[in-house]
Parts: C-alpha cells; structure tokens; sequence
C-alpha cells in the first residue's frame, strides 16, 4: 500500500503538512505553534487524530510524526522492530534541524519515546510519558488486544464513549476498516513475538536520567494505572501525574492532563 489517505473525521487545519523522505521512507508530519519544540509520539492506532495538541502550539513548535505504517505514512519494508524506528526518528530529527527537543509519547508511542530517551538522551530537554506500553509488570498486565473483539476496543481506550464517536464510523466503513488493518499489520510486523514489553526499558531504565514525566488516567484498562508507579520508581528524575475518571487516551479526554504536560514543559 503506497499511501495511507488521512481518516476524514480528523481535523488539520491550521497545521503544516510535510512530506519528509527519511532515507528511502516517506514520512508525513503535521507542525504548528512556535517556541521550543515538542514532538509527540502516538500510539498504535490513528483514527482519533491529534486534536489534543492545538492546546500545547501557544507554546511550543509541536511536531506530530506519523509512523511508518501509520496515519499518512507508508508502510515500509526497511522498518521491522522499535529499534528500527528510533534509528529513523533520530535521522528525521536531524533533517527537521532539531538538536535538542521535548518528548511526549502515549501507549506504544509511549514505549518509542522511552526507548529514544535510553539511546539519544543527550537530544532531549525532557520526556513525557502518557500510559506508556513496554514495562514488564507481573501483577499488573497490559490486556492483550488480540482477545478484545474489534467492536468492544473503543471501551479499553476511554470512560467517555462520547470522546471517540466523532471518530468511529456510524456503519461498515471499508476505507476505515482497512486502515485500521494496514496498522495492524505494521504493528505486528514490529513487535518480538507480538508482545508490547521492551527488552531495552526492562533492562535499561533505570539508568534513564531525562527529566520525566509520566501522566496516567485513573479508569484505564488497557495499561493498568498501577504500573504509573512502577515506572516512576525506575525513573528517578521523574514526577507522576495520575488524572481522575479518564481511561487509556488520557489527552483525548482530559483538558487538565494537556495543560499538566504544558506547564511540565515550561517549568
């Protein structure tokens, strides 16, 4: 599939489109605001979009990259582990000039973002993590995604169903379907074994000294709130925020939590 057309539903007025050959992979990124910059992460699907992020362009020069495989970005063959996507986004940062920059990440993008910070610290000013996936946790399990029926997914991802229906299609929607099932694909074509852990941050992070923070909704079940504080006690420049009655996609959710991770980054 040479080209991933932008869901409908989602909303870019206002922001820059760039197509950005990393290499041989095209890349399309979404940019707006000015100050410091912030590029964001996003997780293992796109189709609720980045509405979230005109809160923080007031403040920042925010950067929203889509994966390879993901959003507007081609699947590319080249690309077959995390590993390989840090390696792309450290290429891509040097093209968009960026030699320092903050960091946010959600979900998987939460994991690349911490994976990044193990690898290339010295290119970030800070790094925030928003439920991120990739943390060996025994007693507190991510729920496998594989046993969720597709029709009972947007219930793991928020407490307000309301959040994401102008994002879900009313009926059989084969453009979204297909989308959905492109990123599918791409996501299993990264992963070991299908598993969400990362062998890097269960072995490295407590040697993380980027200045972090990690925001968790209360109501998520899809990464349990409780490993907010096993991560915190493997980060130790890091502050925790927990925001009350949100689920997994906290910024869709949450005003406050958007406005915690701005006045992080500014502080």
């Amino acid at each position: 599939m040479s080209h991933l057309l932008l869901d409908r539903r989602i909303r870019t007025d206002g922001f820059e489109r760039l197509e950005i050959d990393v290499n041989g992979t095209k890349t399309v990124v979404y940019t707006a605001g000015s100050g410091a910059p912030l590029v964001y992460f996003h997780g293992a699907s796109t189709f609720h979009g980045f509405e979230f992020a005109r809160n923080w362009t007031n403040s920042f020069r925010v950067y929203l990259p889509y994966h390879p495989g993901f959003g507007e970005s081609p699947y590319s063959k080249e690309i077959t582990s995390t590993t390989d996507y840090i390696n792309h986004y450290n290429n891509l940062f040097e093209m968009l000039d960026l030699s320092t920059l903050n960091l946010a990440g959600c979900s998987l993008g939460g994991r690349l973002a911490a994976e990044f910070a193990l690898t290339h610290p010295e290119r970030l000013s800070s790094l925030t993590l928003i439920c991120p996936a990739g943390l060996h946790c025994r007693e507190y399990p991510m729920t496998e995604l594989s046993n969720i029926a597709p029709e009972n997914i947007p219930n793991y991802l928020v407490k307000d169903l309301n959040i994401l229906t102008p994002y879900l299609p009313s009926e059989y929607d084969e453009d979204f379907v297909s989308k959905r099932n492109w990123e599918n694909f791409t996501l299993e074509s990264i992963l070991d074994g299908g598993s969400f852990e990362s062998p890097l941050i269960n072995s490295k992070l407590s040697t993380l000294r980027t200045r972090t923070l990690i925001v968790w909704g209360d109501n998520d079940n899809l990464i349990p709130m409780q490993q907010a504080y096993r991560w915190q006690g493997k980060i130790t420049n890091s502050q925790l925020k927990i925001i009350k009655n949100v689920g997994h996609l906290v910024l869709d959710e949450s005003i406050e939590a958007r406005d915690v991770i701005r006045d992080f980054l500014k502080s």
